[in-house]
């Protein structure tokens, strides 16, 4: 088998997320769009740690996708369940001060796009949600505007974002923020290499004393093998 079919097979069958996100900014995004690829990064980060826990429910979507739907959504106990919005609003967050302003005074639509929402649900009603924003900078001044934009987003829809550390700074390590303890603020900030592990944390709480989905999942996969035999 020569050098290239070796690398077809693996993109097709068992690609890694870096042979998947090589490809994706060869396929379809200009090398100076870094931002973009750490938007995609991250959402696989987040989806990968999810998919640990949890059984995925929604079909793949595209990252361009512009229907009114969740990203991806997991469900992590027969109860619980988490939507991950991707650059758009999940309608649980309404109302919104700015469009109701933007509506009143008649002026041309706008609005706000977040990076990330990730939604809580249980029992079939929205508890809570996560807003990320998405810094892909170690300068110490731009990630400084990235909170501001935060306390912006959740002073516009505060429904779903009045728990504490419910604003997400997520940016690549750098010497220029420490991620510690919130003790009690509404915003945080982490690391990008540590945003999946955080997310579960956050959305599945004792998760280590619970039988994620994803192991019976795995369960059925070998029962099903052994009657099948």
């Amino acid at each position: 088998m020569t050098e290239a079919a070796r690398y077809l097979r693996r993109m097709i069958f068992t690609p890694s997320a870096t042979d998947v996100v090589d490809a994706l900014s060869h396929r379809y995004f200009e090398p100076n769009q870094d931002w973009k690829l750490f938007e995609i990064a991250i959402l696989l980060r987040i989806t990968t740690a999810l998919n640990d826990v949890g059984v995925r429910t929604s079909p793949i979507r595209l990252f361009n996708d512009t229907k009114a739907r969740p990203f991806a959504v997991y469900q992590l106990t027969p109860t619980r369940q988490v939507r991950i919005w991707y650059q758009k609003w999940p309608p649980t967050t309404r109302p919104s001060e700015l469009n109701d302003a933007i509506r009143h005074y008649e002026l041309p639509s706008g609005g706000t796009r977040p990076d990330i929402v990730v939604e809580t649900v249980i029992g079939g009603e929205t508890k809570s949600a996560v807003l990320l924003e998405l810094k892909a900078s170690s300068s110490g001044a731009y990630l400084s505007s990235g909170l501001s934009q935060l306390l912006g987003y959740m002073r516009d829809r505060p429904a779903l974002f009045a728990n504490e550390a419910s604003g997400w700074l997520v940016a690549p390590p750098s010497p220029n923020f420490v991620s510690k303890n919130h003790e009690g603020r509404s915003l945080w900030v982490t690391s990008a290499e540590d945003v999946g592990a955080a997310i579960v944390a956050r959305v599945f709480p004792g998760s280590t004393d619970q039988q994620p989905l994803s192991l019976h999942r795995q369960a059925g996969r070998t029962l099903g093998s052994g009657d099948d035999s």
